[in-house]
């Protein structure tokens, strides 16, 4: 993408390559890993291997929830020491009925 003058001159300033804001959507950064910031709470969001525990992230749009998903699964894919399973279809199915459900 052409950035033009205030932009660019701004993002070249600081090292940028390219605008890192380009798009709104975490799967379509190349360069994610590159600049990502994690938040205070990751390391508890990632967890530790020896004593897995589930965890979910609350955030609104563009919070950063699927920035850190894909680091998590950047670091699994790198000698992180765990598998990171990506799960993100959750459908019924199609016989269920909510009063069968069970604990």
């Amino acid at each position: 993408m052409q950035l033009g003058g205030k932009v660019s001159q701004f993002l070249d300033a600081f090292g940028f390559i390219s605008d890192p804001f380009e798009f709104t959507n975490a799967e379509q950064e190349r360069l994610l890993s590159g600049y990502f910031v994690p938040p205070p709470y990751f390391p508890s969001v990632l967890g530790e291997p020896k004593a897995p525990r589930s965890q979910i992230v609350f955030a609104p749009r563009g919070g950063g929830k699927t920035a850190q998903r894909l680091m998590i699964e950047k670091r699994s894919r790198e000698g992180g020491g765990f598998l990171c399973v990506k799960y993100d279809t959750f459908e019924m199915p199609a016989h269920f009925r909510p009063q069968d459900a069970t604990c």
